[in-house]
């Protein structure tokens, strides 16, 4: 069975996505939460990561963080979406990779 469009794939993601945002306010997604808030805060009061302050993520993800929170304010929510969309954008770009080495190995 050659199947030439991932259409249940992004059905199957889609229902991830939607399960996992389901309640996605009501807890905490990890421990580092908190950091990662902090860190945010701290690049949006002008610090730099690295030189002015102690960052344990990498630069990219926290300005890209910090450009969330000056749009957004200061939503939990949001960061929250972030890390969500993050997670799944990475998922499905995995899938894709996998998917692609793996049709490639299966031709004679």
């Amino acid at each position: 069975m050659d199947r030439k469009h991932p259409t249940i794939l992004l059905l199957f993601l889609a229902g991830l996505a939607v399960l996992y945002v389901f309640n996605i306010s009501g807890w905490f997604m990890h421990d580092d939460e908190g950091t990662d808030f902090y860190e945010a805060w701290q690049l949006q009061q002008g610090k730099r990561p690295g030189v002015d302050f102690l960052a344990e993520q990498q630069p990219l993800y926290l300005l890209v963080g910090s450009a969330i929170v000056d749009i957004a304010g200061r939503s939990p929510l949001a960061l929250r979406l972030l890390s969500t969309s993050q997670i799944l954008l990475g998922a499905l770009a995995l899938s894709f990779a996998v998917r692609r080495i793996w049709t490639t190995r299966q031709r004679p």
